[in-house]
């Protein structure tokens, strides 16, 4: 079993809780938004950052509520 620091999603969408688009970026810094991790446990965060990979995979750096930990999720 592989283990990590940060919890792997069994989805890798990111719902957002707004619908504003700036630059064509889906989230924008400051956006509430929530996953599923890979126990099923819906999780709550604040988007910090967004970068493009080479293909234009949009990804989001995710400060978790409570934990303060980060992710980074496509």
């Amino acid at each position: 079993m592989h283990h990590t620091s940060q919890p792997e999603p069994i989805h890798t969408w990111v719902w957002a809780a707004t619908s504003a688009m700036n630059n064509n970026n889906a989230f924008p810094n400051g956006t509430r938004v929530f996953f599923w991790d890979a126990s099923g446990n819906v999780k709550y965060g604040t988007v910090m950052s967004t970068s493009r990979l080479g293909d234009g995979t949009q990804i989001a750096v995710i400060k978790i509520d409570g934990s303060g930990e980060q992710v980074q999720l496509p």
